[in-house]
Order: C-alpha cells, then sequence, then structure tokens
C-alpha cells in the first residue's frame, strides 16, 4: 500500500472480523485524523512474514504508523529484515502437573509439557493439563498462532515505523532470533559500516576513515594520516603523512607541501611558511635558503627573486643590499630599502685596476699586488713605482691587511697596502729610522753623514786633480815628441785644430741651448717633448747630473733641504776649484820663471840670465800701450791686452802677481763657463722638483675631490705642510 490516504487508517482500517496482513508493506500513507498506516476499532488483526508500515503519517499523538482504539493487534515473526519487536513465543498455559512425585504419570507430564503447549485441539493427551484463564495470545481464535514468536500490541498508538527498526551501527537480520530486542544481531562488525536504521547488509568502511565494531559513520583518519583503503578498523591503520606532505582529517592520501611551504616530520596536518629569506619547492620537507643574488622579502614565497641589477645578496637574505662582483657599495652606512630602492646610485662598477668581489664596499676595496691608494675611501688606485726595482715587493695590496690602518682620509706612517719594511706613498718609505729604499724592492741601512761628507769632498777633490794632471800634460809641448804620451797629446792637438776649422763652436752652443730647453722643460713647465728628439738628452742629463748627496747618501737618509743646498752650491764649488787650480798654475810657472821679485812701480828690473818673461812688439796699432821701456804689466794692462800671451818675445817683462792672478782665471774662464752650461740646467732642474708633488686622492667619489700631495723627490715631505 502506497500513498494511501484517509481520514482513520490511512491505508488499513479495520472494525471487525479478523484482517491478515502478511508479507505486506504499508508505507507513504496517510490518515487524516488517526493510524497513518493501520487503524484498529474492533476485531483481530495479525501481521506477519516481514509485513513493514513505513513512512506514514498522522497529526501529532494519533500513530503516525498504528492507532488501537480496539480490538486486538498482533504481529508474528519473522519481521522485515533489520527490523526488532519484543515477543513472546505464542503457546497453550497449562496448569501444573498435579501427579504423585516420581510417579511415571509425573515424568510423562513434565516430559511433554512443551509438547502440550503447542496443542490445542480436543482429546488432549492423558499427560497435559487443562489451559489457564490467563494466555499469552489468542490462538483459541487463531491456532496457527502457536508456537510462532509474537509481539502482542498494546492499544496505545504507535508513532515510529512498526516493526521497530534496528538503529544506525546495529546489524539487523532476517533471522527472528535476531529480531527480539534493540541489539539486533549485534554490532556492526569491525572494518564495515551500518550507516542507517534497519541494516541488515552492511557496506564497507570508506577511504580516509576507519570503521570500529558499530559503526554507522565512520570515522576519519585523525590530521597528519590517511589511507585509501575501506578497510581500517583503528586509527592507527592510518598511515601517516611523509615528510613534505600534509593529510587534512578524513583524507585518502598525502597532499604535497605547495611551493614556500614545508612539513619537517611526518604526521603533518598543515604544511608551514617558509621564513623570509627562504623558499622551497613542492613537496619539500624544508626551506631552503636564497642563494646569493636573491632575496625572499615575504613568508612562503615559492622561489627566491633575483637581485636588480647590480645588487646582490648573502645567503638567505631579505633585500638585497650589498653589491654583485665588479661593483662596490658607495657607502656602507646607507639604509638597506635606501640602496634597494636606488642601486645604481649606491653601486659603482669597480674602479680601474681594483678587485670587487661579492659584497665589496668602498672601504674593503681589493688593491692588488703593485697598487696603493691612499685612503679607505678613496676609489682611485695607484700604481706603485719600480724605482729600479719590483714594485710588488714593497705593494703588496690588500693581502697584507685589507682596510687595516688606511681608515679617514689621511695616511700618517700607513702601512695598509704594503710590504712589512715599508710605509707611505707608494710604499717608498721604511718603517725603520735611518733606513733608504734600495734598488727598489729593499730597506739598507744609511751611511754615517760624515762619511758620505768624505766620500763627497774626496770625489771632488780627485776630480779636480784628474783635471789639473790632463791640463799640465796637455801644456807640455816637449812631450809630444814622447813614444807613448806624444801620440794621445797630437790627436788632442788636431781634433782641437779641425774642431776650431770646422766652425763646430756655435752648432755646439746650439746643442748645448738644445740640451738645456730639453733638460728643464719637464720638471718646471710639465712638458715633454717627444722621445726620438730627448733621448740623447736624458742620458746626457743623467751622466750630468750634480746630485752627488743621493749617490753617497740615499734621499731618505738626509733631509730634502740640506741635499738641495748641496746640489746648488755643488757647482760652485767645482768652478771654484778650478778657477784656484788655474790661479795656482799661473802663479807656480811664474815663481819658476823669475828670479826674483822686484817692488811694485820699478821701471826697471834684474833678470836672471836666460830668463825671459815676456816681451811685447807693439805694432802701429799700438796694442798694449804706448810705452816701449821694460817695464812690470799690471792687472790692467793684462786685461786690456788679451794678445799678451800670443806676442812675441822681445823684451824681458815681469808681471805682477795680480796680472798672474788675472790671467790663471782667465786661463779655466771657458772651462767654467762651459761647466756653468752644462750644470745651470741641473741645478735648476733640482730645485723646481721642489715644487714637484704628487697628488693622491682621498675623498669618495661622491664628495668634492679632496687630495693630499707628496713631494716626488722626498715622499716623508707633504707638500702645502708646514
Amino acid at each position: 500500500f502506497s500513498g494511501c490516504r484517509a481520514d482513520l487508517g490511512g491505508a488499513v482500517y479495520v472494525q471487525s472480523g479478523t484482517a491478515r496482513l502478511a508479507r505486506s508493506n504499508i508505507f507513504n500513507c496517510i490518515a487524516n485524523v488517526s493510524g497513518g498506516g493501520l487503524f484498529s476499532a474492533d476485531g483481530q488483526t495479525i501481521m506477519s512474514d516481514g509485513t513493514l508500515i513505513s513512512g506514514c503519517a498522522a497529526p501529532d499523538g494519533e500513530g503516525r504508523s498504528l492507532f488501537l482504539l480496539a480490538g486486538e493487534v498482533a504481529y508474528a515473526l519473522p519481521a522485515s529484515p533489520g527490523r526488532w519487536l519484543p515477543n513472546a513465543r505464542c503457546e497453550v498455559y497449562r496448569g501444573a502437573c498435579a501427579h504423585p512425585p516420581g510417579s511415571p504419570q509425573q515424568a510423562a507430564c513434565l516430559k511433554h509439557r512443551d509438547d502440550c503447549a503447542t496443542s490445542h485441539e480436543p482429546p488432549y493427551e492423558w499427560y497435559c493439563q487443562n489451559a489457564t484463564f490467563v494466555q499469552p495470545c489468542n490462538w483459541k481464535s487463531d491456532p496457527l498462532l502457536l508456537g510462532q514468536s509474537l509481539y502482542q500490541l498494546p492499544l496505545l498508538p504507535v508513532e515510529q515505523d512498526f516493526p521497530f527498526a534496528c538503529s544506525a551501527g546495529i546489524l539487523g537480520s532476517a533471522d527472528p532470533e535476531y529480531q527480539s530486542s534493540s541489539t539486533c544481531a549485534g554490532p556492526c562488525p569491525p572494518r564495515r559500516r551500518c550507516p542507517t536504521e534497519a541494516t541488515s547488509q552492511t557496506l564497507p568502511c570508506t577511504a580516509g576513515h576507519y570503521c570500529p565494531a558499530g559503526t554507522s559513520v565512520p570515522l576519519p583518519c585523525p590530521a597528519g594520516s590517511y589511507s585509501n583503503r575501506i578497510d581500517l578498523a583503528a586509527a592507527s591503520e592510518c598511515r601517516e603523512a611523509e615528510p613534505g606532505h600534509f593529510a587534512t582529517t578524513g583524507s585518502t592520501a598525502a597532499t604535497p607541501c605547495s611551493p614556500g611551504t614545508f612539513a619537517g616530520t611526518k604526521g603533518q596536518s598543515e604544511c608551514e611558511r617558509c621564513a623570509p629569506g627562504t623558499s622551497s619547492d613542492e613537496g619539500s620537507d624544508s626551506c631552503d635558503e636564497c642563494e646569493p643574488g636573491t632575496y625572499a622579502k615575504n613568508h612562503g614565497q615559492g622561489e627566491c627573486i633575483p637581485c636588480p641589477h647590480p645588487l646582490s645578496t648573502e645567503h638567505g637574505s631579505v633585500t638585497c643590499s650589498i653589491c654583485k662582483e665588479g661593483y662596490y657599495l658607495r657607502d656602507s652606512n646607507y639604509s638597506e630599502s635606501g640602496i634597494f630602492l636606488a642601486p645604481s646610485e649606491h653601486c659603482k662598477p669597480c674602479p680601474p685596476h681594483a678587485e670587487c668581489p661579492h659584497n665589496t664596499t668602498l672601504e674593503t676595496l681589493r688593491v692588488p699586488q703593485g697598487y696603493w691608494r691612499a685612503s679607505s675611501l678613496s676609489a682611485v688606485l695607484s700604481e706603485c713605482r719600480n724605482f729600479g726595482g719590483d714594485g710588488e715587493t714593497r705593494c703588496t695590496g690588500s693581502k697584507s691587511g685589507e682596510g687595516s690602518s688606511a681608515s679617514g682620509r689621511r695616511i700618517q706612517e700607513d702601512t695598509a697596502y704594503c710590504g712589512p719594511d715599508f710605509k707611505g706613498p707608494e710604499c717608498q718609505l721604511c718603517v725603520a729610522d735611518k733606513q733608504y729604499l734600495a734598488d727598489g724592492d729593499a730597506c739598507e741601512a744609511c751611511v754615517d753623514i760624515r762619511t758620505a761628507a768624505g766620500r763627497i769632498a774626496a770625489l771632488g777633490l780627485g776630480i779636480c786633480v784628474a783635471c789639473g794632471f790632463v791640463a799640465w800634460a796637455y801644456s807640455m809641448q816637449g812631450w809630444r815628441q814622447k813614444p807613448y804620451i806624444g801620440p794621445p797629446l797630437r790627436l788632442a792637438d788636431r781634433t782641437v785644430h779641425n774642431f776650431f776649422e770646422a766652425g763646430l763652436v756655435p752648432k755646439m752652443k746650439i746643442l748645448l741651448g738644445f740640451y738645456q730647453i730639453c733638460f728643464v722643460l719637464k720638471p718646471t713647465y710639465s712638458a715633454r717633448l717627444p722621445d726620438k728628439y730627448t733621448s740623447w738628452t736624458d742620458e746626457l742629463a743623467e751622466a750630468v747630473s750634480i746630485d752627488w748627496s743621493g749617490f753617497f747618501l740615499p734621499a731618505q737618509c738626509l733631509p730634502y733641504w740640506s741635499r738641495l743646498v748641496a746640489v746648488a752650491v755643488s757647482p760652485t764649488s767645482l768652478i771654484a776649484l778650478l778657477l784656484l787650480f788655474g790661479v795656482g798654475r799661473r802663479l807656480y810657472r811664474g815663481r819658476a820663471r823669475d828670479g826674483g821679485v822686484l817692488p811694485v812701480g820699478d821701471t826697471h828690473r834684474a833678470f836672471t840670465p836666460g830668463v825671459v818673461e815676456a816681451s811685447i812688439v807693439r805694432n802701429e796699432a799700438s796694442v798694449c800701450g804706448e810705452s816701449s821701456v821694460l817695464s812690470v804689466l799690471s792687472v790692467s794692462d793684462v786685461l786690456h791686452c788679451p794678445e799678451v800671451d800670443k806676442i812675441v818675445l822681445s823684451q824681458k817683462l815681469v808681471l805682477s802677481w795680480r796680472a798672474k792672478v788675472a790671467l790663471g782665471l782667465l786661463d779655466l774662464t771657458p772651462a767654467c763657463l762651459v761647466l756653468v752650461f752644462c750644470f745651470v740646467p741641473s741645478v735648476s732642474a733640482s730645485i723646481f722638483k721642489s715644487w714637484s708633488c704628487q697628488a693622491y686622492t682621498v675623498s669618495p667619489p661622491s664628495e668634492a675631490l679632496e687630495q693630499i700631495e707628496y713631494m716626488r723627490q722626498d715622499a716623508s715631505v707633504e707638500c702645502g705642510s708646514d
């Protein structure tokens, strides 16, 4: 019966007689007043063989399934599978066996008591007792009920489906043995589920869940575990999520961690976000630090972002605030955010000759071997000059202590970038006192100043003696016939003769003038002619350089002003020695020829026989005066008669000592003039070099240019200082 509707009993109304409902299904019927499925007004109603009333409706309290107003209503098992009813066996209640104890009759009565309970038709066997007044069922009206499990309904409305459904999680059965109580066939077995009421066929457990005994709704695998099996009985049988994966409650499979997250251990219910400075790929069990040159600013980044050019980073950075290789950070005190926002403004290309590895700042610029810089704030590197040796030995670069003591904008006894024995600009100075730079790459002890002075004096005296000897030998006319010394003297005579005959004197003067210009051009005006024109002048300048103090006493061993005085005075001293030599020579020769000395002013003198000093042959022009008598020539006479030595000896004349001195001075004046021409450029160049300074930059590139200068000739002297 389905979809029926009535005021009383939506499907069945029993008013009298006997109604049997076997294998019947009444569902979705409606009673407007009472008894949604069945209304018993009187009579007898017997339901059996799985009859079911379900899904019917009636007003509240009026029996959605049944309303028993009167009459008799019973249900004989079996009920529908998964249903149950409280029941009792329908039988004949008989009186007690009344035979004497121990008698055969009593024994037979007791033995057949069950048989008598199901027998209702007379004649009764002799051993069956009479029926009692109270009976469990109305077997008299329907003897077929005897022996059946029967539920006799009370006269009350039944609101739930009838027979009653086994609860969810309880296994129902079609066997009447398991339909007599609400426990039915017992709890749903493990690994199976009984999802609804009246379940008689279990279902497998669902994936991602487990089903203990009595399960109606499968229990999900706990968070951090999963399973795709449908036969689990306990949570412990769920599989833990592997590292790098997570599993939510009831998962059938572990889910890989998304990029930017990780699960470090087994059994994680969710993945953690990577910290700033790290990232991860899908399914990671840990986060990896960002590689140099990349960064991760936020939590949970799946990949590190490359730094904008020319910035870089260290491992695991959250922002880009250092410079990549080949660049340096101009100001290491600037904020990281400011550097990131303007990378090109803060990261500058590595200066020429410098080395800029990863994460280089202006202060930590790597200075290679053979180079030097004046300040840790300077980006200008100076190549160390050799000074005749190996500049790399002195200037060891950053290897000797990167950024050690070169902080600030001035170098004061600075040894940064220098070898252990050197200091100062380009490492030209020796650390130890009274030592000097020898051969450009070693420090040696200075010679005692008195020893050096003695050597200089000895050298000057030796030069004078040598020059005097050469001049004396050249003046000896008789030696020109000697076998050994004669040929050189005659060759010298022919050379001098040819020199004057060829007119080379003015040409030599022109060459000497050109030499003077080339020599002083560079130190005085910082200019230089092409090397093909000045190479020979450089060699000549080196040959005639008179900085003998540097030869005997190196620059660092003597204050520069002292050497400058020595350089300036040396030519004068040499010229003075030559002039003294000429005067001495004249006096010596005059003393050897004069037999005696007459008082000055005497008109006539006595002479040693055979000794003739000079005679003056006067020509018509009266060259040496008008007097033709013998007289003593004065200084004025000698000066007014430059040809005095060439006049034919005709009269005996006596020169005064002053005249002899004058002639001695005149003898070597040409040689002194040659020396002056040769040495003036050297002396003037040495003086001008005092103002020649080497400038070194000490200011940062971004600021106004600031330099410190040191004298090229003496690196210990700072230009512009007191």
